[in-house]
C-alpha cells in the first residue's frame, strides 16, 4: 500500500453518546469533523493526531449556539450553510468511494470481523502499567476509522461480548450490541453501580459463557444466581471479606450447568451435593472454614465424578482427618503421633496435570493416600505440622503416587523452621559459562514439583531440617539431577554425612552445585575421599580362646571405608556462599580441621581420583586470603573469588556501631 492510499476517516459516523470518551475524533459538530484532513498513515488503525476538543473551545461553541438561537436567522447565512453541508456530503461520499478502492477494503467482512475480535482480545490482555491511560476497551477505536469498518464492527456481536462493568453505561450498550452472542462476564463489584450493571448482565444467564465475580460477601449475597446456565463453561466467585464467608445458594443456576468445566471458589461455602462438579476439568477451592468443608469420603466421591480433571487445587479446604492410628515417637509432646490410614476409596485421576494442596500435614496425607494420579503430574504441596513424624507419613504417601518425571534441577531454600524444595524438569543453558557446557534452573518458569514444609514454631523447629530434606527428596527420582542449589538461614551442616551419600549417591550426572552456609562440613567431606567423619572403627571383642586380630585389621577397615566411590563424579562447578574458612568442625570430635583445610583436602582427593572440579566460585566468604585462593587453584581448574572478606566488613560494622553509641551518649540532650 502506498503512502497515498491510507484510509480516510472522514466518512465515519459519529460515535454514540455512551462511547463519546472513546471517540478519537475531536470536534463534536459534524461540519467541523469534515474540515480536518486525514493525517495518519496506513499502518495506524485509528487517527492518533486528532485530540479531544479543549474545554474552553466547548464552552465557546455552546455560547455561539446560544447566540444563534436568540437572534433571528439570516437567510443568506442559512443558504451558505446549506450549500456547505451539501458539498461536504458530496465530499464524504467521494471519500467513501475512495476508501472502497483501498486494498484493505477488499478483505471480506467475515475476515475483517475476525481481525477485530483478535485485536480486541490482545488489547484486553495487554494490561500494562504504561498503557493505563487508555480506556478499558480502547480497541473500539477500530470502529471509528471509516464507515465500512464501523458497519462491520457493529455487525459483529462477538466483538461486544465482554462488557466493561467498571463503566456501567458502556456495559449496558455493549450488552445490546452483543445480541445473542455468548457473554463473558468478568466483574469486580465495588459499588452499587457495578452491582446493578452485573445484575443486568445476569439477566442474560442463558448465554453467559464465562462468569467471574469478585467482591465483598454483602454484595455477592445480592446477586441472583437462580436461572439455568446451559452455556456456562467457567465460574469463579471470589469473596473479599476476611472473616465472613459467602454461602452459595443450594439451588444455584437451578442446578443446571451441563457445560461447566472450570470452577474456582474463594471463601465461598459451596453446596457439596450440587451436580455442578460433574465433568469438571479444573477445580480450585480456597479458604473454606472447617465447619463448611466436606468429609473425606464425600470429597472422594466428588473427585470420582471428574474423570477428565486436569487441574486440582485445594487450598486450606481439606477435610480435617481424624487420627486413626498411633505410633510412639519422641518428637511429639504427648509421646505418640497420629498417622492417618488410607481411605477405603481410591480415586483414579489419570488425566491430572497439576495437583496443588495446602493444609495440615495429616489432611494432605489422607487425601494423597486415596489418589491414583498420572506419574507425570506436576505437584505443589504446602503443609504444616508441629510434629516431625507427620511429615514422614506425608513423604510416604507422596512416594506412593509413583511420580516418574526425571528431575534435572533441585533448589532448597529455608527459613527458621521452614523448608521449601523445588524440582525442575527442564534447564536452560548457562549464559555466563558456556565453555563448561553447564545448564541452570530457570528463574521465571514455575518448578515441576514444589514442596513447602512448615514446622510451625517451637524449640526444636530446626532439629529435623536434614530429615525433612532427605524425606522429601527420597520421594522423587534424582538419578538425572544436573543442578542443585542449597540456600537459606539454616546451615547445611544439619544434613549429616551419611545422608549426603545415601540420598545423592545415584545422582551421578550432577554438574553444578551451589551451597550456602557457615558450617557445610558434612557436605565438603562427602564430596571428597579419605575423610572419615565417623572416626576410626571401634575394636571388636573377640570370642574367648581366639587369637586377637593383628594391628592391620583396624587399618584395613578404615582404608576400605575411605575408598568409597566419589560423590558426584561429573561435578564441574562448585559454588560456595557465605562460608567461614577459619571455623572448625566443632560438632565432630574426630576431625580437627578448619573449613579451608577440609575443602582443600576434599578437592585434592577429587583431583587425584580423576574427578577434578573445573571451577570453584567463592562468594561472600569470611576469613579467606589470597594465599588460600592460590592453593585452591592448584587442585581445581579455576577459582573465581569475589575478592572480598566479609569478616573485615563485620568488624568495621561493629566498630561503627560502638562509635555511634558513644557519640549518642556524649552528645545527647538531657531534660
Amino acid at each position: 500500500m502506498s503512502g497515498s492510499e491510507w484510509e480516510d476517516t472522514s466518512d465515519s459516523e459519529p460515535a454514540v453518546d455512551e462511547f463519546r470518551e472513546l471517540d478519537f475524533g475531536g470536534p463534536s459538530t459534524a461540519a467541523s469533523r469534515y474540515l480536518i484532513p486525514p493525517l495518519h498513515p496506513p499502518f495506524i488503525p485509528f487517527p492518533t493526531f486528532r485530540g479531544r476538543m479543549p474545554m474552553q473551545d466547548k464552552v465557546t461553541e455552546q455560547k455561539l449556539l446560544a447566540l444563534s438561537v436568540t437572534h433571528k436567522p439570516n437567510p443568506a447565512l442559512t443558504e451558505i450553510d446549506t450549500s456547505i453541508a451539501t458539498h461536504l456530503e458530496s465530499v464524504r461520499q467521494l471519500r467513501s468511494k475512495r476508501n472502497a478502492l483501498v486494498p484493505i477494503s477488499c478483505l471480506p467482512p467475515e475476515l475483517l470481523a475476525k481481525i477485530f475480535i483478535e485485536y480486541a482480545m490482545c488489547t484486553d490482555m495487554a494490561a500494562e502499567p504504561a498503557m493505563s491511560f487508555r480506556p478499558e476497551v480502547w480497541w473500539i477505536a477500530t470502529t471509528h476509522v471509516c464507515r465500512h469498518w464501523r458497519e462491520v464492527g457493529l455487525g459483529t456481536p462477538r466483538l461486544w461480548s465482554r462488557p466493561p462493568f467498571k463503566k456501567p453505561k458502556w456495559a449496558k450498550e455493549m450488552l445490546i450490541r452483543s445480541k445473542s452472542a455468548p457473554l463473558q462476564v468478568n466483574a469486580t463489584i465495588g459499588n452499587m453501580e457495578h452491582l446493578r450493571a452485573v445484575e443486568s448482565a445476569l439477566k442474560h444467564m442463558s448465554r453467559i459463557q464465562v462468569l467471574s465475580i469478585a467482591g465483598p460477601r454483602s454484595e455477592l449475597g445480592k446477586l441472583t444466581l437462580s436461572s439455568p446456565a446451559p452455556l456456562l463453561e467457567s465460574l469463579s466467585l471470589n469473596n473479599w471479606t476476611e472473616h465472613d464467608r459467602y454461602s452459595i445458594p443450594t439451588n444455584a443456576f437451578n442446578l443446571e450447568t451441563p457445560s461447566l468445566r472450570k470452577l474456582e471458589l474463594r471463601k465461598c461455602s459451596p453446596n457439596w451435593s450440587s451436580p455442578m462438579y460433574e465433568g469438571l476439568s479444573t477445580l480450585k477451592v480456597e479458604a473454606i472454614p472447617k465447619s463448611a468443608r466436606p468429609t473425606l469420603p464425600r470429597l472422594l466421591q466428588i473427585l470420582a465424578c471428574m474423570p477428565q480433571l486436569e487441574s486440582l487445587s485445594l487450598l486450606e479446604c481439606l477435610p480435617s482427618h481424624p487420627p486413626s492410628q498411633s505410633h510412639p515417637t519422641p518428637s511429639s509432646s504427648s509421646g505418640t503421633t497420629t498417622i492417618p490410614l488410607p481411605a477405603s476409596i481410591t480415586v483414579n485421576l489419570d488425566k491430572l496435570v497439576t495437583l496443588q494442596l495446602q493444609g495440615a500435614s495429616l489432611d494432605c496425607t489422607a487425601l494423597l493416600s486415596s489418589l491414583s494420579i498420572n506419574p507425570k503430574t506436576r505437584l505443589n504441596l504446602e503443609t504444616y505440622s508441629p510434629v516431625l513424624a507427620h511429615f514422614g507419613a506425608l513423604f510416604k504417601s507422596t512416594k506412593s503416587l509413583g511420580l516418574s518425571t526425571p528431575m534435572l534441577g533441585l533448589r532448597v531454600s529455608s527459613q527458621y523452621g521452614c523448608v521449601r524444595l523445588r524440582w525442575y524438569d527442564r534447564l536452560e543453558p548457562d549464559p555466563y559459562k558456556p565453555e563448561l557446557g553447564l545448564r541452570v534452573m530457570p528463574d521465571i518458569t514455575a518448578p515441576h514439583t514444589e514442596i513447602y514444609l512448615n514446622r510451625l514454631s517451637g524449640p526444636d523447629s530446626n532439629a529435623g531440617y536434614g530429615g525433612l530434606v532427605v524425606g522429601a527428596c527420597g520421594a522423587l527420582d534424582l538419578r538425572r539431577l544436573e543442578v542443585m542449589q542449597l540456600s537459606g538461614s539454616i546451615d547445611t551442616g544439619t544434613i549429616p554425612y551419611k545422608w549426603w551419600r545415601s540420598l545423592f549417591g545415584k545422582s551421578v550426572k550432577l554438574k553444578l552445585l551451589s551451597i550456602e552456609g557457615h558450617t557445610c562440613f558434612d557436605f565438603v567431606a562427602a564430596i571428597g575421599r579419605g575423610i572419615d567423619p565417623e572416626g576410626p572403627a571401634s575394636p571388636r571383642k573377640e570370642p574367648a580362646g581366639k587369637a586377637k586380630a593383628g594391628p592391620s585389621s583396624s587399618s584395613t577397615s578404615t582404608t576400605t571405608r575411605a575408598q568409597k566411590p566419589l560423590l558426584f563424579p561429573q561435578l564441574k562447578k562448585l559454588e560456595i556462599h557465605g562460608a567461614d574458612f577459619e571455623s572448625g568442625w566443632y560438632s565432630n570430635p574426630f576431625i580437627d580441621l578448619s573449613f579451608y583445610e577440609l575443602l582443600l583436602k576434599s578437592l585434592r582427593s577429587r583431583k587425584r581420583g580423576g574427578k577434578q572440579v573445573e571451577e570453584l566460585e567463592l562468594v561472600a566468604c569470611s576469613h579467606i586470603f589470597e594465599d588460600d585462593v592460590i592453593r585452591l587453584g592448584k587442585v581445581v581448574g579455576r577459582v573465581d573469588w569475589d575478592g572480598e572478606d566479609c569478616a573485615d566488613e563485620d568488624e568495621d560494622e561493629d566498630e561503627d556501631d560502638i562509635s555511634d553509641e558513644g557519640e549518642d551518649y556524649m552528645f545527647s540532650d538531657y531534660y
